[in-house]
């Protein structure tokens, strides 16, 4: 019974897609080859795969199914012509012995797919921690090549050009940024000419195995990093693809449909993180804004409860007690000092005065209620106004000019 191609993996040219499994262990591999020999010794099977042919673990099974089939085939005709009971006894182990074999590759093949899984969910979990877009994009290059690709390629797109922005290639640096560097010097428009338009279109992963002869590859990356086989995937952020995702098992072996199918899980957990990313970028923004907004109406509102508008005639303060005018001793000692420092505001020197009493910039902050920044601006005034280089300058010619006054007016001390 012949099978033709049976055992080789499809191929579909042209970008399309090339199914391999995941490899399968050395010692597996020396088993079903062995198997196979059997079956070929037993039944004169003469259509099994070519002993020098590869074997992964897609056409293992393939091979394992048509063994099988050449089995039974071989035993209903023994059965029906009387066949000697020896070899229907061989034949019938080799058959238990393939079924074996088949349950245990399709085990293989389900805990690969299992573990690939986990590894993306891990890659994704370990970009939860990441707060910026630049360096979402800096992880997430590596972490797509802990999937078990050689090398990482991110990319933006941008009024419809297919931009490069960052790649990671382990064993060779160097190559990294000659990657990015001929990527945006050649960018491309992504259109009926590029493979990768289709991941914009249809919003999905792409497998592509004649990277070199395909004419919608992108020639100039194609020559500098002389991959022969691809995967890429669409970072989508809300209804918009934003990027790209490429990778390759360069030095190693062929991409796969397996390849294509990881690669678009993990772009796809990487859009809802540029998402989140994005907007705690922009709430971050928003809400240095909204301090700075806040921060003017302060300054504002400062200079307006500290200007020194007097309603009233100056004779005024002589037809009232002295107490009821001025509302405090603190108060009148302050209008004599606004009278000296005539260039500085009410909020002003009250805060100088907080800074004569040896009080920190938290502190007067806490005492007027107003934001630490407030007080720092404040300072900063004050200190042009008078001249002072600095806060102690300050403070000296406040207690100066305070016990000079005082010297003057025969105040306490005299």
């Amino acid at each position: 019974m012949r099978h033709p191609s049976v055992y080789e993996s499809p191929r579909i040219g042209n970008g399309g897609i090339f199914f391999r499994a995941p490899e399968l262990p050395d010692d597996e591999i020396s088993r079903i080859r062995e198997l196979l020999r059997l079956v070929r010794q037993v039944v004169g099977w003469e259509d099994g795969p070519p002993r020098t042919q590869r074997l992964d673990a897609y056409a293992a099974e393939s091979a394992l199914t048509a063994a099988h089939d050449e089995v039974v085939t071989f035993m209903n005709e023994q059965l029906a012509a009387g066949g000697r009971e020896e070899r229907i006894g061989r034949a019938t182990v080799l058959l238990n012995q393939l079924g074996q074999a088949r349950v245990f590759l399709r085990d293989a093949l389900l805990s690969a797919k299992t573990t690939a899984l986990t590894n993306v969910q891990q890659s994704l979990n370990r970009l939860r921690h990441v707060t910026t877009v630049a360096q979402l994009l800096e992880r997430g290059k590596v972490e797509n090549t802990e999937l078990g690709f050689q090398r990482t390629l991110v990319s933006r797109v941008e009024d419809s050009y297919w931009v490069p922005r960052t790649a990671h290639i382990p064993f060779d640096p160097s190559l990294e940024q000659s990657t990015v560097d001929v990527g945006r010097a050649n960018r491309r428009k992504l259109d009926a000419t590029l493979l990768e338009t289709e991941m914009v279109r249809r919003r999905t992963s792409l497998c592509v195995m004649d990277a070199q002869s395909n004419p919608r590859t992108h020639p100039e990356m194609m020559r500098v990093t002389g991959t022969l086989s691809y995967v890429g995937a669409p970072i989508v952020s809300g209804s918009t693809v934003v990027g790209f995702v490429h990778a390759d098992c360069f030095g190693e072996r062929d991409v796969d449909d397996y390849d294509r199918q990881l690669i678009g899980l993990f772009a796809e957990g990487f859009g809802i993180a540029l998402e989140r990313v994005t907007y705690l970028e922009r709430l971050r923004t928003l809400r240095q804004k909204f301090d700075d907004y806040t921060k003017d109406v302060a300054d504002l509102a400062d200079s307006f409860v500290g200007a020194d508008v007097e309603m009233a005639p100056a004779d005024s303060a002589s037809q009232h007690d002295a107490g009821q005018v001025r509302g405090s001793d603190s108060y009148a000692v302050m209008r004599r000092h606004h009278d000296d420092f005539g260039g500085l505001t009410r909020r002003e020197l009250e805060i100088l005065t907080h800074m004569a009493s040896g009080e920190t910039n938290t502190r007067i902050a806490h005492r007027l209620v107003i934001s630490e920044v407030t007080v720092k601006s404040h300072v900063k005034r004050i200190l042009r106004k008078l001249g002072a280089a600095n806060r102690a300058e300050a403070v000296s010619l406040y207690l100066r000019h305070t016990l000079g006054r005082r010297d003057h007016t025969g105040g306490p001390g005299r």
